[in-house]
């Protein structure tokens, strides 16, 4: 935090406004100065801050993110990955315009202060091109309008399938995804650069399970579904040794067997799969971002 420079003016000069800092109690430093119940304090150059623990902003209410407008900087005290803006597109914050004005100034507030600090801020966005029409999507316009202010975007193109059993992330679903963000969406802004934007992977699958049609389906559980890592997916492959299905459709394994009253079916990424995706953001011209390093398989790294 030290350092911290007003992005209104870009100076070190003392500020009226307030900075935002987004932190946990523990973290306050104890060169801050005159804590008060309301949160402000006074601090170095800044003649007050507001303290906002980082968790909240994905359910800030519409009237705190309109405060929001009036800070003068943000800086972070800890490293902290916030699915915000899928929590706002859910909300529907941003069909509010004023929400919506003050998230992109939150935005460009926060990246210009970590751009002082040698550091990046890459948005991590969900699709643009949703699975379904009631799932959380971002507006690639208004991806586009932020472009000149946020170094990056991570495509949330993973989750695809809802209730039964399908694809983590079809690779033809991913590619519409990309390309749909590199269109040129605002005549007066420059469109998002496939340098700018990341296309997500996963390296977690799924489990689904549902009573098997021979069995009572009174006495077994319903429909579930689990996020599973590669120890369970190799255990289930070491145990039941069921047959790898490639899906031409979406690119990716599946394999069903049954067990005490239930059929299972997993969905789960592969070297195989992994490396058309690694193909597809060759061709695109994009990079790659992964949710998340060690829980896939080791030959995973290997195709990267």
């Amino acid at each position: 935090v030290l350092g911290v420079l007003c992005t209104a003016c870009l100076t070190a000069q003392p500020c009226s406004a307030p900075v935002l800092v987004m932190c946990t109690l523990q973290q306050v430093p104890e060169d801050w100065l005159q804590w008060s119940a309301l949160g402000t304090f006074w601090w170095q150059g800044f003649q007050r801050a507001v303290v906002l623990r980082p968790t909240c902003l994905v359910t800030v209410p519409f009237q705190l993110m309109l405060c929001l407008r009036q800070v003068c900087a943000v800086c972070m005290l800890l490293q902290q990955v916030l699915e915000a803006w899928l929590q706002w597109s859910a909300l529907g914050g941003f069909a509010d315009n004023g929400f919506r004005e003050a998230a992109f100034a939150f935005f460009t507030k926060l990246a210009a202060n970590l751009k002082v600090e040698g550091k990046v801020l890459l948005l991590a966005v969900p699709p643009v091109v949703p699975s379904h029409p009631s799932r959380p999507a971002a507006d690639a316009a208004h991806l586009q309008q932020l472009a000149s202010d946020i170094p990056g975007y991570s495509l949330m193109t993973y989750d695809y399938s809802t209730g039964a059993a399908g694809p983590n992330a079809p690779l033809q679903w991913q590619g519409e995804n990309v390309q749909e963000l590199l269109k040129q969406h605002v005549r007066q802004n420059d469109p998002v650069t496939p340098s700018q934007v990341y296309m997500g992977l996963n390296f977690y699958g799924y489990e689904y399970t549902k009573p098997d049609q021979h069995v009572d389906s009174k006495s077994q559980k319903g429909h579930e579904a689990r996020p599973i890592l590669a120890e369970n997916f190799l255990a289930v492959l070491r145990k039941h040794n069921p047959k790898l299905k490639w899906g031409d459709k979406h690119a990716e394994h599946c394999v069903r067997y049954k067990e005490g009253g239930l059929r299972y079916t997993l969905y789960f990424p592969t070297p195989a799969s992994l490396q058309a995706r690694v193909q597809l953001a060759e061709q695109l011209g994009v990079g790659l971002s992964i949710w998340e390093l060690g829980q896939g398989m080791d030959a995973f790294l290997d195709l990267l």
